[in-house]
Parts: C-alpha cells; structure tokens; sequence
C-alpha cells in the first residue's frame, strides 16, 4: 500500500486545525455572553460605534506629519488607535451578542412563526461573524503599515439587528425586564 498521501494529509489537517483556530480568535469567540441588563436595552445606541469608521484612516497622521510631528509620534498614536479600536471591536461583538439573543428570545416566545425573520437572524449572524475576522485580521495587517480597516458593514449589521429587536420587541410587548429573567 502507497502511504506517500499520509505526510500530505497530517499537513491538511494541521494547517486546518490552525486556520480554525486562527479563525476563532478572530472572530472573538472568547467574548462571554453578556447577561441581559434592562437598563442597557433601554440606553443602547449602536450610534456610538460609528467613531470607529475613521478611527485608522490615514488622514490625521498625514496632518499630524505635515505639522511637523516625529515619524516616531505618529506611529505611537497608531498604536494607540488600534488598542482602542481592539476594544471597541470587543465591545461590538458583545452588544450583537445581546441584542441577536434577545430577537432569537423573542422569536421564540412569538405567537407568530416568522421563519423568514429567523433566516435574516441566522443570515446576519453568520454575515457579521465573518466580518469581525476581516476586520480583525485587517487591523494586524494596519499594524504592518498595510490597508486600513473597513468596519461599515460590522456598523450596519448592529444597527440592523437593533433595528429588529426594536421592532420585535414593539410587536410583543416585549419587555427588557422580561429578557433579563431568561
């Protein structure tokens, strides 16, 4: 029997095991589920991650060069930025978290069945957790000096999904209150 096919397999597996792995760190898995908080759904606005589309544009540290600040400077400030962005990226992954368990709640408890809504839930889900590994990946890649980091689709998606829960939560009477004893 050939076994020249065995050292080629061991090396798929593993460099599928490791692109898994790298794939789920990514797309921040080690985020906890957060426990329903009434006052948050009450407060949230997912208004406060629009900062984040032009937090790693070029723009300022080409001004701040232009004014004369140390190369040195603006590569510190970068670094910075992407700390925040890190964080505010942590922060997102979160809040989609609480607001995707709290329609799938209410679709739940809905005396409705509204599979197509379960299908954009499902859609969205799937659609915002690739986007966080791209954004992810691409702010290593800005680490390098490389491309810059498009996080609109991953604003979009939780503002939609906020959008929905508003308007289940509209249709059911929905109360915050009711989510947190879930």
């Amino acid at each position: 029997m050939d076994s020249s096919w065995v050292p080629l397999a061991v090396g798929l597996s593993t460099a599928s095991a490791a692109a898994g792995y790298f794939t789920w760190t990514l797309a921040g898995r080690s985020v906890p589920d957060p426990e329903p908080d009434p006052e948050w759904f009450h407060h949230f606005t997912p208004t406060r991650y629009r900062p984040m589309q032009r937090m790693l544009t070029e723009d300022d540290a080409q001004w701040l060069a232009s004014q004369g600040m140390e190369p040195a400077a603006i590569r510190r400030l970068r670094a910075e930025r992407r700390k925040i962005f890190s964080l505010y990226l942590d922060n997102m992954a979160r809040d989609f978290k609480r607001l995707h368990s709290a329609a799938r709640t209410l679709l739940m408890e809905s005396q409705v069945d509204r599979p197509e809504l379960t299908k954009q839930l499902i859609s969205l889900r799937w659609a915002f957790q690739r986007s966080m590994v791209r954004a992810r990946f691409s702010l290593k890649v800005h680490a390098l000096g490389i491309g810059t980091v498009d996080v609109s689709f991953l604003v979009r998606a939780i503002e939609s999904v906020h959008t929905g829960w508003q308007e289940l939560s509209d249709m059911s009477q929905f109360s915050p209150a009711a989510a947190a004893s879930h």
